[in-house]
């Protein structure tokens, strides 16, 4: 992945605490697939994501390669980056190789892939276009967002110091590589219960509008549930695809239709396994935050607020401009 530590502590010791990280987490990643890439739906942003670690894990863990290549203006060139095979971005997705195959040949007719030798990369021009900068200063502010309320709420295990100078430009492409890495372990964590990403989304949405499960069984059991339409629109997918997906997890018995009919609720709130995704869900958000704090990004926005006004000015700008 991006070098960073397995965290361990008391995160999985603590199943309140791991359920509201867990909500955090998946919370985060539909919004975050929601806005997606500009002209992506959020399973070609997560193939773009998956192609672009591929392409760079052998740099990841080369400590001045990701000196070189953490600024927003210093994506990898394409000559560094190692071609990733269509079947090995298949089976790390979960993904029949036929879908990924047509997704990344609708991705090569607008430039976003290319094939390189016997793999496809994602090219340094894409990483460098106005609209893949805009998107990534968008989800860097989220993510600021995010650290921020799970610091206010004292959700977060201590973080390790920063290996690098703080300055006053944020690392962002080192925070959206770690970024990119966390929500590529959230899809697999959701896909290992579902065994499709688009209905690990859907489940997503389900989990977190039930309660969490260290409230009574008789509160998770009355949880009012969502509509097709609701996750539809949450997901921004299409209803018919929502169907589908909801058809799917019903079939599976993961979900099932509420009091309400039309409202769709976690099939057996109950089930332990539930507990142990939750521990893995919020195992994810801890080490991304680890990771962030060692690659100097927390440094980075709490140096915000410290800094000359004329600096903390500036930085305001950048990532109020993220979000317009």
């Amino acid at each position: 992945m991006d070098g960073v530590p397995e965290s361990t502590g008391r995160t999985g010791g603590d199943l309140s605490r791991s359920w509201r990280l867990s909500r955090a987490a998946l919370s985060f990643t539909i919004d975050q697939a929601a806005h997606g890439l500009t002209g992506l739906n959020a399973i070609d942003a997560l193939l773009v994501m998956a192609i672009n670690q591929a392409n760079i894990v052998l740099l990841t863990h080369d400590p001045g390669a990701r000196r070189a290549y953490r600024g927003l203006e210093t994506p990898a060139p394409d000559e560094s980056r190692r071609p990733v095979s269509v079947n090995a971005i298949a089976t790390s997705l979960a993904l029949p190789f036929e879908t990924v195959r047509r997704h990344i040949g609708r991705l090569e007719a607008v430039d976003v892939c290319r094939h390189a030798g016997r793999g496809v990369i994602v090219p340094a021009a894409y990483l460098n276009s106005e609209a893949y900068r805009q998107d990534v200063m968008g989800a860097h502010a989220r993510l600021a967002r995010l650290y921020q309320d799970l610091s206010a709420a004292d959700l977060l295990e201590p973080l390790p110091p920063s290996a690098f100078a703080l300055s006053v430009d944020p690392p962002i492409r080192a925070a959206a590589r770690l970024l990119s890495d966390f929500l590529l372990r959230t899809a697999d964590i959701l896909t290992r219960q579902t065994q499709d990403i688009a209905s690990g989304l859907a489940l997503a949405a389900v989990m977190i509008a039930s309660p969490p499960l260290a409230t009574p069984p008789q509160t998770r059991a009355g949880a009012p549930g969502l509509t097709i339409a609701a996750i539809a629109r949450t997901l921004g997918m299409p209803p018919e695809t929502a169907r589908r997906r909801l058809a799917r997890l019903v079939a599976d018995g993961i979900c099932a239709r509420g009091a309400r009919g039309r409202h769709f609720v976690l099939a057996r709130p109950d089930d332990p396994a539930w507990d142990s995704m939750a521990v893995d869900l919020a195992a994810a958000l801890q080490r991304l935050m680890a990771g962030l704090a060692e690659r100097g990004v927390i440094d980075s926005w709490r140096g915000v607020a410290q800094a000359p006004t004329e600096t903390r000015l500036g930085a305001s700008r950048r990532l109020a401009s993220a979000t317009e």
